[in-house]
């Protein structure tokens, strides 16, 4: 179960940067927080990490 949860987490993370590429910056948002959490869930620090960071320029492309 963990693996299927790191590919979802995966894909997820995947969708949320086509989502913010496509300007839906807040949907992009959600899906990236889903992912993190997903990570999170199964114990994977690195996702859990790459998930953040893209938050964080997310956060910052939406700021400035």
């Amino acid at each position: 179960a963990g693996g299927f949860r790191v590919v979802e987490a995966e894909a997820l993370l995947g969708l949320a940067a086509v989502q913010a590429a496509a300007g839906r910056s807040m949907l992009a948002e959600g899906t990236a927080r889903e992912s993190q959490g997903l990570y999170r869930a199964v114990g994977h620090v690195t996702g859990e990490a790459v998930a953040a960071q893209f938050l964080a320029r997310l956060s910052g492309r939406a700021t400035g």
